[in-house]
């Protein structure tokens, strides 16, 4: 888009609900820079729809009635208005449009200012029309619509409420990996265990022989195969993709089984990467490379000669950074990769070495400022990623806070060495909307904002 400005063609607003959105500038190479603002939109219309919701059963709560403009619900309701119990209602200041209304008995969530509520199954429910086939209601000319009468029942275990969420207990996931040279092929599987629940995973698919059992990590709290000897090795000549791979997951109460699929190997590299064998390094250290095109990120991480890792650098847009961590050794060899990196998780790795002939003991590279940089990506759902710098080993602290001030998540609280360090934030468990993070050390402190889009 070449214009300066574009007309919104969406699905209907919420009334004076806060909505954010961010413009993103981008060059040729893929390279791009956010800005983000807020508003509150406030127009009103001068339909209305009203009506009586009936219940006859015995469960208590606020009853809660909601316009959509759209039969599916993929997007947040465009009204919603709260009833202490069953009886008429009139949802008013609705612009011309066609609506589906649906009505719900249940408690709202404790604390939370965006008006959520905690559905449960068994929470008595109800729709103008019948589930799977909504009677639309179409305001025209700002007119009122009445006698739109709803019938509530209850929710069951074999009939749940159908706007209850089940929180998925685990997650599993596949992803590939290849190198560059050798042109040598993987598959890297990890099992997300919440509740720190299961007693064992065993993953079947192509290029497995029988299954494989993942180990469990005490550090991270999960199943996972991170691990080169628990990496799936392809050789050099992979099945063709798109790979499915069947995750068996049992723990002491059932048994789960979810599949995850491998939709390419990356076939693009990074090339002409430097410093490369024989180069002199004698003063600052820049890795750079040359890039593969749009719709990919970079990463780069830097290996001592014992295979250690020193340093590493995330999610880049860019083709070269800028080494900021501990100092190197004169006349060590050092190793490093460059990761490229597409929308899936799939993942192509170049590597190069070189020896550092800086004179003296080394260079100290440590950044000079205290900074906080952009989260990325954002807007995110649910996990992004937040970097910042410090000149010097001291305490710190990186909080999340809403739109009210209040503290949502503290991410980093304690004294951290100098230099740069990347946190994630998994915001999964948390609504959609603005949120603002702030990175405290001493008297100095710098704050951002990040949007919640899910």
């Amino acid at each position: 888009m070449i214009t300066t400005s574009v007309r919104y063609d969406g699905p209907a607003l919420k009334r004076d609900a806060e909505y954010s959105y961010w413009v993103e500038v981008g060059d040729e190479y893929g390279n791009s820079s956010f800005n983000m603002e807020s508003f509150v939109y406030h127009t009103v219309g001068t339909g209305s729809i009203s009506g009586n919701i009936s219940y006859t059963g015995a469960q208590t709560g606020k009853t809660v009635v909601a316009a959509f403009t759209s039969p599916d619900f993929q997007h947040d309701p465009t009204a919603i208005i709260e009833l202490d119990s069953p009886g008429a209602y009139t949802i008013s200041g609705l612009i011309d449009a066609t609506y589906y209304v649906v009505s719900v008995l249940s408690n709202p969530v404790q604390g939370d200012d965006q008006g959520e509520y905690d559905v449960q199954k068994t929470d008595p429910w109800g729709v103008y029309g019948t589930w799977g086939n909504l009677t639309p209601v179409t305001i025209t000319g700002g007119n009122g619509i009445s006698g739109i009468n709803i019938t509530l029942v209850d929710g069951t275990e074999d009939h749940p409420n159908p706007f209850y969420e089940e929180e998925e207990l685990y997650s599993a996931e596949s992803k590939s990996h290849n190198w560059q040279y050798g042109k040598h092929y993987f598959v890297d599987f990890e099992v997300g265990d919440s509740d720190h629940k299961a007693a064992s995973v065993e993953v079947t698919g192509p290029g497995i022989t029988g299954s494989l059992m993942l180990d469990y990590d005490n550090n991270e709290k999960r199943w996972n195969s991170w691990y080169k000897s628990k990496s799936l090795d392809l050789g050099s000549s992979p099945p063709t993709p798109p790979l499915t791979y069947t995750f068996t997951i049992v723990d002491p109460d059932s048994t789960t089984v979810k599949t995850d699929v491998v939709e390419s190997f990356v076939s693009v590299y990074a090339t002409n990467l430097s410093p490369s064998k024989g180069d002199t390094i004698t003063g600052s250290l820049i890795f750079s490379w040359r890039g593969v095109g749009l719709g990919y990120t970079y990463s780069v991480e830097l290996h001592d000669a014992q295979g250690n890792q020193v340093w590493d650098s995330d999610d880049l847009r860019t083709t070269s950074v800028r080494y900021d961590g501990p100092a190197l050794i004169r006349d060590a060899e050092y190793s490093y990769w460059v990761k490229v990196q597409d929308a899936y998780g799939n993942s192509s790795y170049a590597d190069q070495s070189f020896v550092y002939h800086a004179s003296g003991t080394g260079i100290t590279l440590h950044p000079s400022v205290f900074s906080l940089s952009q989260n990325f990506p954002n807007p995110f759902n649910p996990v992004t990623t937040i970097e910042f710098s410090v000149p010097r080993s001291e305490f710190v602290t990186l909080r999340v806070f809403n739109t009210l001030g209040e503290e949502v998540a503290r991410l980093v609280d304690g004294k951290v060495t100098s230099g740069s360090h990347t946190i994630a934030w998994n915001a999964s468990g948390f609504a959609s909307g603005l949120y603002f993070y702030r990175l405290e050390a001493g008297s100095k402190i710098l704050t951002k904002k990040l949007l919640l889009l899910k």
